[in-house]
C-alpha cells in the first residue's frame, strides 16, 4: 500500500501539515487528498505490516553459461502471480519458474561479459 499526499498549489507545505488547535484531530486520520478535498476517516487500531525478506539461496555457485536453477528462500513472495516476482544477480536476470510465499525457483541467464583488450595501436615490433 502506498500513500500519496498532494498539496494544493495555493497552500504551503507548512500550512498543509500544521494542526489547527481548535480542531480535534486525535479522533481522525488522513485518508487521502484528492482534487483539493481532504477526506478524514475514523481512527482505527488496525495496523498493517508487509514482511518481505530473503534468508538464503542455493546453490551458491553456478555456471556463467546460464541455465542453473536457483532456489531463493525467505518470506513475503507473491505466490498469486509468480511472474510478478523479479530476481536479478547483479545485472543478470534470473527467470522465475515457480514460487510460493516462502521460496522462488528461477533459471539464470548467460552472464556474457565483453572484455576489451588493447595496446592503443602500438606495435612494439615497428619503430
Amino acid at each position: 500500500m502506498s500513500v500519496i499526499v498532494e498539496i494544493p498549489n495555493n497552500i504551503s507545505q507548512d500550512q498543509a501539515f500544521e494542526p489547527n488547535p481548535k480542531e480535534k484531530l486525535e479522533e481522525t486520520i488522513i485518508s487521502s487528498i484528492n482534487n483539493n478535498n481532504l477526506f478524514l476517516l475514523p481512527r482505527t487500531d488496525q495496523q498493517f505490516e508487509y514482511v518481505f525478506y530473503v534468508s538464503s539461496f542455493e546453490p551458491r555457485l553456478s555456471s556463467k553459461r546460464g541455465g542453473s536453477l536457483i532456489t531463493i528462500y525467505g518470506d513475503g513472495f507473491n505466490d498469486d502471480d509468480c511472474l510478478s516476482n523479479k530476481v536479478t544477480f547483479e545485472r543478470y536476470n534470473c527467470k522465475v519458474i515457480n514460487c510460493s510465499e516462502n521460496w522462488i525457483i528461477c533459471e539464470t541467464e548467460s552472464a556474457h561479459t565483453v572484455y576489451e583488450i588493447t595496446n592503443n595501436g602500438n606495435n612494439p615490433r615497428i619503430k
